[in-house]
């Protein structure tokens, strides 16, 4: 090997392994506390399919003495149990939550039935109605999982049809019922001096096949059996023991993963190094991700007032409707139109020889801030107005007479002495700021101030720098 070679294998030795310095870092994670908010992936576990009972011998009377859980298996779920970055169900809570399930009872009582119906073709040696009777019992119980819940109901339903397939000359067939009535309770024994001599015989001829090849695992241990519907989102833990060793199959929507552990001398150690195999290939947790801001659409509809700062004939109010726009579009950020049209009356002097009607349009973003009660906001825009033409005179005589009415000059000048300024377009910054109050559910009450300052005309009417207010009845749309 080159010495650049030797020099990268011994960088890499000392380079600390990714699942170590992932396992680090969950450590330090749970170390500091996990905040209320975590989401824990949801682990459910169910209940341990206990096969070293296949090559336990019946005693007397056809029975087998229980084994206790073994020890690996305690240690497993006490482990897990303590893992706290995980939501974990244990077995006893799995089966509750399979009985509880409405759709279950009632397709229980469906599957009862059908078993009930074929037991008593059984008994009346209506064999081969039996035999298809118990096949679909025995289906609707596993989709139901209630070999989950009574193991040794559903095996005898499955030994009872492989029975009626061996009275009906059916050896090889019964003895694939015989295997899967094992499978389903490795402790399920025959009784002599009970059972007929045949049938015994033939069950022990499954048993020992099933010792000698190594009991398979159920099929809701692979990916074949679509896992339950209520657990699509997170990790089913199925588990099988055998008399050397622990297994546990990890089922997601994304596939299968099996761990293997050996009980060794150790049994409560085995239990749980296969526990911290187990939880590295679980996912750590989250926090929440933080939900998009939902934007909120307030419209106002009331009344507008104002006058013109600069005149040049002296202030007059202008009055009219409004409508206002409020997208708060995310957290104290809004975009707002203001619209209003009004009309102005004449000035006190009435220089003002004609109604000035005005349109203006205000649009741009905006600082919100609010409670469930009150709401603060500014804007600062861009206001785009119009004014109608504007006719104005200081004559006294132009004010009482007509062109029409054919008077002297030397008393007013119609020519000289009237200014008229046709319609105008201005367009300039803008400034508005209020607040406002919820009345009762989605209804409030909103006042404001605006002003404005007009940059680009048309032309000059020296009419500028309008500053009023508008008060006005909102809704909050969304």
């Amino acid at each position: 090997m080159s010495p650049a070679r030797l020099l990268a294998a011994a960088l890499l030795m000392l380079l600390p392994a990714p699942w170590a310095r992932a396992a680090e870092a969950d450590s330090i994670r749970l170390s500091a506390g996990l905040p209320p908010t975590f989401r824990r992936p949801e682990v459910v576990v169910y209940p341990l399919l206990d096969q070293r009972q296949l090559v336990v011998e019946a005693g007397e009377g056809g029975r087998i003495e229980a084994l206790p859980p073994p020890e690996a298996w305690s240690a497993f779920l006490g482990e897990l149990r303590g893992a706290r970055n995980l939501s974990v169900q244990m077995p006893n809570l799995t089966v509750r939550a399979i009985t509880e399930d409405l759709s279950y009872r009632r397709a229980l009582e469906l599957a009862d039935s059908t078993a009930d119906r074929a037991f008593r073709d059984y008994r009346d040696v209506r064999l081969d109605a039996a035999a298809e009777g118990l096949e679909a019992a025995v289906d609707t119980y596993v989709k139901l999982e209630h070999h989950v819940v009574a193991p040794r109901v559903v095996a005898r339903a499955a030994l009872t049809r492989g029975l009626a397939l061996l009275e009906s000359g059916q050896p090889v067939v019964a003895e694939r019922a015989f295997r899967r009535a094992l499978t389903l309770d490795p402790a399920l024994r025959l009784r002599p001096g009970y059972d007929l001599p045949q049938a015994i015989e033939a069950l022990e001829a499954a048993r020992a096949a099933l010792v000698a090849d190594g009991p398979p695992a159920p099929d809701d241990f692979s990916a074949r059996v679509p896992l339950a519907p209520q657990y699509a989102g997170g990790y089913v833990l199925r588990a099988r023991a055998l008399p050397d060793r622990l297994e546990v199959v990890i089922r997601s929507a994304g596939g299968v993963s099996l761990e293997v552990q050996p009980y060794g001398d150790d049994p409560v150690d085995a239990g749980s190094r296969l526990a911290s195999r187990v939880r590295a290939c679980l996912p750590f947790g989250r926090m929440p991700r933080p939900e998009g801001y939902r934007s909120k659409l307030f419209l106002e509809a009331g009344f507008d007032a104002y006058a013109f700062a600069e005149n040049p004939v002296g202030a007059f109010p202008n009055v009219g409707v409004a409508v206002h726009l409020s997208w708060i579009a995310a957290p104290h950020f809004s975009l707002d139109f203001h619209g209003s049209i009004s009309n102005g009356e004449r000035d006190p002097q009435e220089h003002l020889r004609r109604d000035i009607d005005s349109v203006r349009l205000m649009f741009g973003p905006g600082y919100a801030w609010s409670d469930p009660r009150f709401r603060l906001f500014g804007q600062v825009g861009v206001e785009v107005a119009t004014m109608g033409a504007v006719i104005i005179t200081t004559n006294p005589a132009c004010k009482y007479f007509d062109p029409d009415d054919q008077i002297p000059d030397v008393l007013c000048d119609f020519d000289t002495d009237i200014d008229m300024t046709d319609r105008v377009w201005l367009v300039g910054p803008a400034l508005s700021v209020g607040g406002s109050v919820r009345l009762v559910d989605q209804i409030f009450l909103a006042m404001r101030l605006t002003g404005a300052t007009y940059l680009v005309e048309s032309d000059d009417n020296g009419f500028g720098l309008p500053l009023g207010g508008s008060i006005a009845l909102g809704y909050r749309l969304f």
